[in-house]
């Protein structure tokens, strides 16, 4: 959930865009920049989220990012007794598992040494700040369909939830196949763009004479 942002993003990244040139700002220029990579004037503009019930796994993948400050629910200071977990379906050894964790947890007064015992599927919850450069960053790299569904759909509702704020910022939040033109992910069919591999070996530019 989208619980705090910039209030004008448009004209603030106008703003800081145009002055270094000291002219007046054209139509389409949030979209130039980013065509460019010129993503300075989007770090001005943030946003803060409040993620529920994902699992300790796609947050982890979450706190990668540097560009973002993270506040998670503490494993030691939380009481995760009664905290459900997703774990896949498989016969009895999904409740089995379940079960056994929780026998753990609850019997051990050491929280430190008691959270070992729950499962990486468990259920959490964070506060998620970022600016909007790296929005795009994790954007690119998260609604490919190489991600995992979870973080691709974490991801997803997120910049959807900032794309029915602010309308102008929806086409900026694209996988990273639309902005290079190619698909990069080899095991990856989804029909968005077709596959190539970067020869970058070729020499195109000669550093080196």
């Amino acid at each position: 959930m989208l619980i705090s942002h910039t209030p004008n993003p448009i004209e603030l990244i106008t703003q800081v865009a145009t002055i270094s040139t000291g002219k007046s700002a054209k139509k389409g220029l949030i979209y130039r920049l980013a065509d460019m990579g010129h993503m300075t004037p989007f770090e001005h503009v943030s946003f803060t989220f409040k993620i529920t019930d994902i699992t300790r796994k796609t947050s982890h993948q979450l706190v990668r990012y540097r560009h973002a400050s993270i506040v998670q629910e503490s494993m030691r200071y939380v009481d995760f007794s009664d905290r459900q977990a997703r774990i896949p379906e498989i016969g009895k050894a999904s409740q089995k598992l379940k079960e056994y964790a929780q026998e753990i947890y609850s019997a051990t007064a050491n929280k430190d040494e008691a959270r070992n015992a729950l499962p990486i599927g468990t259920l959490t919850q964070m506060y998620f700040t970022c600016n909007l450069a790296e929005l795009i960053h994790i954007a690119k790299q998260r609604l490919c369909m190489s991600a995992e569904r979870e973080i691709r759909n974490v991801v997803k509702k997120m910049c959807s939830e900032v794309a029915q704020k602010f309308p102008e910022l929806e086409p900026l939040f694209q996988p990273k196949c639309v902005y290079i033109g190619r698909c990069n992910e080899p095991q990856v069919k989804c029909g968005i763009m077709p596959y190539k591999e970067l020869n970058l070996k070729q020499k195109v530019y000669k550093l080196l004479k």
